[in-house]
């Protein structure tokens, strides 16, 4: 594994979920496109249109890969200048139920722009995974140039970030100040819907993916990558408020019971904070 990924790390990107996936596996999808996993092959289909994605022929790696001393010393042996800046999820609350969770909404605000721009590139996302933590379904809020597109600007897409291909749908921009609504909804048929919409302009990215896994965490994150000066974090703003959090179970409204987590060592102060069962804080430094 060490061994592909110095042979083809510059092909590598930061995707939400915090893994590094090859470029070759990651495919943007139509509006309204359904996917679906079988076996190693992922199916799309949009309209009359079905594409076949072959299986990944590289590994999906995670942040913690870069971290492990053997791979530094061969990525150093290589001159290989991979940069290290900690697990990419900064802070986050998650929500645990075995039972599955078969709708997850929110709501959060658009913050300011950065003061410094510098290759970050920030994700703010509601998800939802299984306990296997296989795939994460998500929402995200981005600000950089991700695979999904974008630039210094924010902008929303819907994404389906897995161990074997990754899809993501149109990045919709937007701007400073809007809100964001996101919501991750099982059918009976086992087909969940992502939506990434604003209340401003009403655009709306969305995919469709099938499973019939379990998604047994609900989320509220912070993902941060080339991160190296905290005026990189909006400068207007301390915080991104995660409001209107809703999640059924098994198609029941559940009382939300939310834990904390942070990565240390922190960079720039990041911590979650839990103001109310349906209202979470993501804070920041941006000084």
């Amino acid at each position: 594994m060490v061994e592909i990924y110095v042979k083809h790390f510059e092909f590598y990107q930061n995707v939400p979920g915090g893994r590094l996936v090859h470029k070759q596996c990651i495919y943007k999808v139509a509006n309204n496109a359904f996917v679906q996993q079988v076996e190693d092959i992922t199916i799309v289909r949009h309209g009359k249109n079905v594409q076949v994605l072959p299986k990944c022929e590289y590994p999906v790696l995670n942040q913690e890969f870069l971290e492990d001393e053997e791979v530094r010393e061969m990525l150093s042996q290589k001159n290989i200048d991979a940069a290290l800046h900690g697990v990419a999820w900064k802070t986050w609350t998650q929500f645990h139920d075995t039972a599955g969770f078969s709708n997850v909404s929110a709501s959060w605000n658009v913050p300011s722009n950065p003061s410094i721009n510098a290759f970050q590139i920030l994700y703010f996302w509601p998800g939802t995974e299984p306990d296997d933590n296989s795939f994460v379904l998500q929402p995200v809020l981005q600000y950089g140039s991700t695979p999904a597109g974008g630039g210094y600007y924010w902008g929303v897409a819907s994404w389906m970030v897995g161990n074997f291909n990754t899809v993501v749908s149109p990045l919709i921009k937007v701007s400073v100040g809007d809100e964001v609504f996101g919501q991750m909804y099982q059918f009976p048929n086992k087909t969940w819907v992502i939506n990434g919409t604003t209340k401003t302009t009403n655009d709306v990215a969305t995919i469709y993916y099938t499973t019939d896994i379990v998604q047994t965490y609900s989320y509220c994150v912070l993902e941060a990558y080339n991160l190296e000066n905290c005026k990189q974090y909006p400068q207007s703003d301390t915080f991104v408020s995660f409001t209107n959090l809703f999640n059924y179970v098994k198609g029941q409204l559940t009382p939300n019971s939310w834990d904390v987590e942070t990565k240390e060592p922190r960079k720039c102060n990041e911590l979650a904070s839990v103001v109310s069962p349906n209202e979470v804080h993501i804070n920041f430094s941006n000084s």
